[in-house]
């Protein structure tokens, strides 16, 4: 029998099927930009249905996390509305000369350098919320639809990653516990499970 180790954010003992959440990468275009402020808007209809995505996410974690916890998501919106944020993509894009893909993983990327290096761990556990929203984002750009994960039985659900949005639409009566690759005590994800009251083991030293 192997050991897995980690820090425990919720303690209890879970025995059941592993399910391991394999997400897709997103394939990125990088393309020169011949119409600077077609990129732009495409940027802003994507920000305005994040948005709506992140108002159903919040009313959803209300109710499973309590008002204090659901707030991390009008927190994502609030990094949707930032000026500076909003100003470095368009600088990306006018003049960068890239396109709205590229100029957002670009923004997204350099906040997230700026979060990780502060010394603080808190600080730099929103180095996750960060990557939620600069993804939110590309999907919209993409077209991509997140797409629903239900369980027909119960499972401990092992995962590289495991955002707040992720675990808020998770069908939790067949969850058994949590185990996280990457991810800390603080992180809202964390949060969220320790909520929830599901067995949540997080930082493990195994890729998953």
């Amino acid at each position: 029998m192997e050991a897995i180790r980690g820090r425990v954010v919720c303690q209890g003992i879970a025995l059941g099927d592993i399910y391991v959440l394999q997400k897709n990468r997103m394939a990125i275009r990088k393309e020169k930009c011949t119409d600077p402020q077609a990129e732009i808007a495409l940027v802003k209809e994507a920000r305005e249905a994040v948005i709506l995505e992140l108002r159903s996410l919040y009313e959803s974690a209300v109710a499973e996390v309590g008002i204090s916890n659901a707030a991390i998501f009008q927190m994502h919106e609030m990094l949707l509305q930032d000026a500076e944020f909003i100003r470095s993509i368009e600088l990306w894009i006018q003049e960068g000369g890239m396109n709205a893909q590229w100029a957002v993983a670009e923004a997204g990327y350099a906040l997230e350098q700026k979060f990780a290096h502060f010394e603080d761990e808190y600080m730099r556990s929103r180095c996750s919320d960060i990557h939620e929203v600069t993804d939110r984002l590309l999907k919209q750009l993409m077209g991509n639809e997140e797409r629903e994960i239900n369980f027909q039985k119960p499972v401990i659900l092992v995962a590289d990653t495991l955002t707040p949005g992720e675990t808020v639409k998770l069908d939790t009566r067949n969850i058994l516990a949590f185990v996280v690759s990457n991810g800390t005590v603080n992180s809202h994800a964390a949060i969220f499970a320790k909520n929830m009251n599901i067995p949540t083991l997080m930082g493990i030293n195994i890729n998953v």
